[in-house]
């Protein structure tokens, strides 16, 4: 079921655009700018989608998602949330969203400004997360 995985989808949108970006022109500043867009969409959906899913009734961490990465290490992939880190994801998702739609009429190195904010907001989200 799709909410089985929406701390990785929230984790792989911004990353996702980051590699877009990555491969994206100078020139294509439309583009840079709608693909920057659309990804911080879907992590300021899934936050309050977790808002409102999340029991606190029962409390703890909840949308726990574990993958094996490495079984003989003992490696493995953890998410999570608890009802401190879900605030910090809205409030994190919607400060992407400003971020990009204030810097609309960036006119210097918007690829990379882009580029790296997304890579940044990736990071943000993954300390929230990460069990």
């Amino acid at each position: 079921m799709l909410y089985d995985h929406l701390l990785s989808i929230l984790l792989l949108a911004p990353f996702l655009a980051s590699l877009v970006l990555l491969f994206l022109p100078n020139g294509a500043r439309r583009t840079l700018r709608a693909v920057a867009l659309l990804s911080a969409v879907p992590p300021l959906i899934i936050a309050f989608v977790l808002l409102a899913l999340y029991d606190y009734g029962q409390g703890g961490f909840q949308f726990a998602e574990s993958y094996p990465v490495v079984p003989a290490l003992g490696i493995e992939y953890n998410l999570a949330v608890d009802g401190i880190s879900i605030p910090l994801v809205i409030l994190s998702a919607f400060i992407y969203l400003t971020a990009i739609t204030t810097t609309w009429y960036l006119k210097k190195r918007e690829k990379e400004f882009f580029l790296f904010l997304a890579l940044l907001v990736t990071g943000v989200f993954g300390v929230f997360v990460s069990l």
